[in-house]
């Protein structure tokens, strides 16, 4: 696709990557913690390093999957790739005289609620949610402002 029909995206913020960020970390130190003071721990070196090893990798994948976000229009169908999700509409299929750019700081029935399959951290909405009038949203929000 070309870059020229690209949206901006506002990046993720910083607690969105603190909080991917201790997912690769944080479990390795609890580890490295239960090896230096839990009695017996020792005898569990094998398995304890395999989980940290496990959880390191599975932190890593999410931060790759987080960059994974993009909005693209080309060939009259808008293309948006959110996380593990993508979604492809054709233009004649949006009401766009119903589109607007909303706050979600000033409109919070429209900020993505229950999520039914999707991938959610601070900062970070991506996949398909409930909003809380409960209508079924397909979102991907970097910040407080989305196109609806």
């Amino acid at each position: 696709m070309n870059d020229r029909n690209a949206l901006a995206l506002s990046p993720p913020g910083a607690l969105t990557w603190l909080v991917l960020g201790l997912t690769v970390f944080l479990g390795p130190v609890i580890i490295g913690f239960m090896l230096l003071f839990l009695p017996g721990a020792r005898e569990q070196l094998l398995t304890l390093c395999l989980v940290a090893g496990l959880t390191a990798m599975f932190g890593v994948v999410l931060l790759l999957v987080a960059m994974r976000r993009s909005v693209q229009l080309e060939n009259a169908v808008l293309d948006i790739r959110a996380t593990l999700y993508r979604r492809r509409i054709g233009l004649r299929e949006i009401e766009l005289e119903q589109a607007r750019v909303i706050d979600l700081r000033e409109h919070p029935e429209y900020r993505p609620w229950l999520k039914t399959n999707g991938f959610a951290v601070p900062g970070l909405a991506a996949g398909h949610f409930r909003d809380r009038r409960k209508n079924r949203v397909f979102c991907l929000v970097t910040g407080p402002k989305t196109l609806m």
